[in-house]
């Protein structure tokens, strides 16, 4: 990769022209646009990772890849380096929902394989059974669409866009669906748990 001196005024340079130097090898460029947009690409990713700290992580993750080449070449005519630069914070932080989700469902298959039932005396089997019933008898007063995104996501375990993906929806009506579920649960619990 070449280094070069910035050809322009870091002040006066857009975005666009900062992403281009950056693919050209300009150092002072790559600083200048980190600096000038990991805060807004962290603000992004965490709407994803909602953890600061895995926002981070990811922004910085992807700006080295451009840095490095590592990622599908900068067309200006596309997109916009911020909207450009989004998509592949968008896509990483993606990618480590779906890895923290694997490692949960892995370590709850490892916690279930070994968990050992306990006998329960009576009246205890009574009560769990008795709140079974009213889970199950509240999930059958949801509509449809509430139950269905509440099952996926908590008695399947998927993440919020695998619901949507499922029910081939927008993401954010999955979550809105699987949120009035719960708040319905709640009410319908509230009183028999």
């Amino acid at each position: 990769m070449l280094h070069r001196r910035p050809t322009t005024d870091p002040v006066t340079t857009s975005d666009d022209a900062l992403l281009i130097a950056v693919c050209g090898g300009d150092r002072e460029a790559f600083r200048q646009l980190y600096v000038r947009l990991t805060p807004r690409l962290v603000s992004f990713a965490r709407r994803t990772l909602v953890d600061h700290a895995q926002a981070e992580e990811v922004v910085h993750d992807v700006l080295l890849d451009v840095w490095s080449d590592d990622t599908t070449p900068y067309d200006p005519a596309r997109a916009s380096a911020t909207s450009w630069l989004q998509t592949l914070t968008h896509r990483r932080a993606v990618d480590r929902v779906r890895s923290i989700e694997r490692t949960r469902q892995r370590e709850i298959r490892v916690g279930m394989r070994d968990f050992e039932p306990v006998d329960h005396d009576a009246a205890e089997r009574l009560d769990v059974l008795a709140e079974w019933v009213a889970v199950r008898n509240a999930l059958a007063d949801l509509t449809p669409n509430q139950r269905s995104a509440v099952l996926l996501r908590y008695r399947d375990g998927l993440t919020d866009l695998e619901v949507a993906d499922r029910l081939s929806v927008p993401v954010g009506t999955a979550k809105t669906r699987i949120r009035s579920g719960i708040r319905s649960l709640r009410r319908c619990l509230s009183g028999t748990v």
